[in-house]
């Protein structure tokens, strides 16, 4: 009993240490935002209210990546018929989200925080019925709608998450099934919000904007962002380099494209769950097929 007490203040004793290393607002400016805030409207939802507002089988997962762009007219229509899910900047284009998840910026990069909030406001209306994903430290750092509204749409429906454990790789080895029973969640943002998919019950999943050939993102060119251009790692600009979740490292020993097969042939295929892309000319096609139906 006293060693798992020991264990539990050390573990939280890092979580405040690390909360504190990357706040957004000090304790005294939380106080003062959620006073000014105090009649702010807003929602925090139980994983159970969001899960019972799903209204399709189907999901489409929306990266950053530049095929995006090429997704036609009525394939959106076809999109907009069903639940989405967006990562990080996909909040650009101009459609309605269900759920949106973004990583929060490292203290070091305040210029990022201030670019959300810059792009973020002109669409805060648009986005006020989409479900905003964020992880239980966000709040351990001033992010929350009663503090930082306007990191958020309006009236913003808010479920905050705990993250889930993570899946590492003891040695450099192919994925087993029984790794995927632990956890699915590898790297990035992207295993996260497929965690999320597969918790909310769809049984159907198609990546939209997932390009792990190039580091690019499909709004680059936009006149809004040319702050991010300016201040990213130019790595991140660089099309002979790898998209950097491809790049193994110690306990992801394996890059995403070897996950995201073994995910859909040892793990989604024993549960009936079906995994596609949206474009034809992605990397991980055909091994993960072609979404075909928004053709028809």
């Amino acid at each position: 009993m006293a060693h798992r007490l020991a264990g539990r203040v050390r573990a939280g004793l890092q979580a405040m240490r690390e909360a504190h290393g990357s706040r957004y607002l000090t304790y005294r400016q939380r106080l003062v935002a959620a006073w000014r805030n105090r009649g702010l409207d807003y929602e925090i939802l139980t994983f159970e209210e969001v899960r019972r507002r799903r209204t399709s089988e189907t999901l489409f997962l929306i990266g950053s990546g530049p095929s995006v762009l090429r997704v036609s007219d009525e394939q959106w229509k076809y999109v907009d018929r069903h639940d989405s899910f967006g990562i990080n900047f996909s909040f650009l284009l101009e459609h309605i989200l269900t759920y949106h998840i973004m990583e929060d910026p490292k203290p070091r990069d305040a210029w990022l925080r201030k670019l959300l909030v810059d792009v973020l406001a002109p669409r805060r209306e648009r986005l006020r019925d989409t479900v905003w994903f964020i992880s239980d430290r966000q709040p351990r750092r001033g992010i929350h709608p009663r503090y930082t509204p306007e990191l958020f749409p309006l009236r913003p429906r808010v479920l905050i998450y705990r993250f889930p454990g993570r899946l590492l790789l003891d040695c450099d080895r192919p994925f087993r099934a029984e790794d995927f029973e632990r956890s699915v969640r590898y790297r990035g943002t992207m295993s996260v919000a497929l965690h999320f998919a597969i918790s909310l019950g769809y049984r159907r999943i198609v990546l939209l904007g997932v390009d792990l050939h190039t580091p690019r993102h499909f709004f680059e060119g936009m006149e809004e962002m040319q702050a991010y251009v300016r201040n990213v790692s130019p790595d991140q600009l660089d099309d002979t380099r790898p998209f950097p979740v491809m790049i193994p490292r110690v306990g992801m020993f394996r890059p995403l494209d070897e996950y995201l097969y073994a995910l859909n042939e040892l793990h989604f295929s024993r549960k009936g769950i079906e995994l596609y892309v949206g474009n034809r000319d992605n990397v991980l096609c055909p091994r993960i097929p072609y979404f075909s139906d928004w053709d028809e």
